[in-house]
């Protein structure tokens, strides 16, 4: 009675969520920053013992750990007898972990595209460059309708103070 497994999931749910929420946003700035200095970390890491690879291999441990809570959970809950009363508990938390699992690989998705997008040149764009427009709040794609029945998809990118809409090709 005194093992609740599930129940220290649950718990720990909601600050692991806001941990890989932030891990996954700047995961894409941080793996563009280690190719980036790649030579000076390479030279950095050759004193240190170790290879650059190691340091990059890990940067994607995180996301391989997050999506094998819920398998683990669904493990013990299989070896959990029935009137165990952490075995509710159990049963909630796979699938809550499913659920951080799968937003975080969303966040993942969206910010990988965001940094692509200011990140690469921009054609027909004038004026002040994309990304000192500051951080992007929001991204979400668009169709729109003209009056001829014609639909074309664009890109909306909020910014503090502004809404960038881009074509898509």
């Amino acid at each position: 009675d005194q093992q609740r497994i599930g129940g220290l999931f649950l718990e720990t749910a909601s600050p692991l969520k806001n941990m890989y929420e932030s891990y996954c946003a700047n995961h894409p700035y941080a793996a563009n920053i280690l190719a980036n200095k790649q030579d000076e970390l390479a030279e950095f890491m050759e004193s240190k013992g170790t290879t650059v690879m190691k340091l990059t291999s890990s940067l994607s441990k995180p996301f391989t750990r997050l999506d094998k809570y819920p398998n683990l959970l669904k493990e013990l809950h299989r070896h959990t007898d029935e009137g165990h009363v952490d075995r509710g508990n159990t049963q909630r938390a796979i699938s809550v972990y499913r659920d951080i699992a799968l937003h975080c690989n969303e966040v993942r998705k969206q910010k990988q595209m965001e940094f692509e997008i200011l990140s690469s040149p921009i054609q027909g764009w004038e004026g002040q460059d994309i990304r000192d427009l500051g951080q992007v709040l929001h991204m979400s794609f668009a169709r729109i309708h003209s009056e001829n029945g014609e639909t074309k998809e664009r890109l909306l990118l909020l910014f503090p103070g502004l809404l960038v809409m881009l074509s898509i090709s």
